[in-house]
């Protein structure tokens, strides 16, 4: 089975049913239902998450959600020596070297994100929803 770091725009597409994406977003955690696929985020993307969606629907409504969605995947550990590589890398966003080095110390296979941008740096393959779907045909 993939082990598989899901990036919390992923999540955010189902929580907020942000149009066009939440459709192949969706689809990602269909996989995780049917023991397809074993998903893992960190913890600073489970705060993020919840931090978005309680902006945007609510605290009460994204706690609900996020609690659902738990069930779902595992919240994996950062270490230190993750966050020093994020900061003494090359990446250009910091929260995104944060969960590369991660997945990395977790020994992920993939990265799922639609900001694939962000992960250019990646030893890891990086596929957004829609790549990772195309791989099930």
């Amino acid at each position: 089975m993939t082990k598989t770091f899901i990036d919390s725009d992923i999540f955010l597409d189902v929580i907020l049913d942000r149009k066009p994406y939440a459709k192949n977003s969706s689809k990602i955690f269909d996989q995780a239902i049917y023991k397809n696929i074993s998903l893992y985020t960190s913890a600073v993307c489970f705060a993020n998450i919840y931090y978005i969606a309680s902006k945007n629907i609510g605290k009460v409504k994204a706690k609900k959600l996020i609690t659902e969605f738990k069930t779902l995947f595992e919240v994996i550990p950062t270490s230190d020596r993750a966050i020093h590589l994020a900061i003494q890398s090359s990446f250009t966003d910091i929260e995104d070297a944060i969960q590369y080095f991660t997945a990395l110390e977790n020994r992920l296979d993939l990265i799922i994100t639609r900001n694939k941008k962000h992960f250019k740096l990646s030893e890891i393959p990086v596929l957004s929803p829609t790549q990772y779907l195309a791989t099930l045909i």
